[in-house]
């Protein structure tokens, strides 16, 4: 990401960030990914995993950016601007497919 894209987190209200989720986790279960929305908690949340795989997967919310709102990942990386839900299920799936591959591997 470009430096200059780098959103700064500022407070979104919590009915504006749950119908970006909303949208966003519509645009991911069409993908094949499961999504549990956690939105009794602060800020609103997405779980989002593989069903092959429930112990792994990613929260995302909303967080505001210079000039518009945007999907964060749980380690704070930000995935792409609210405007954009392709760009942040491409990051979300590059972030997770790694770990569910792993956990699918059979042991040794």
């Amino acid at each position: 990401m470009d430096p200059d894209e780098r959103p700064a987190a500022r407070h979104r209200g919590p009915r504006r960030q749950r119908r970006h989720l909303n949208r966003l986790a519509r645009a991911l279960r069409r993908r094949g990914w499961r999504v549990e929305r956690r939105f009794g908690t602060h800020p609103p949340l997405l779980h989002v995993y593989a069903s092959e795989a429930p112990s792994v997967g990613e929260s995302v919310l909303v967080a505001d950016g210079p000039t518009a709102p945007w999907f964060r990942s749980s380690t704070g990386a930000y995935l792409a601007p609210c405007s954009d839900p392709a760009r942040a299920i491409e990051a979300v799936t590059d972030q997770l497919t790694p770990w569910v591959a792993a956990a699918l591997t059979p042991a040794r």
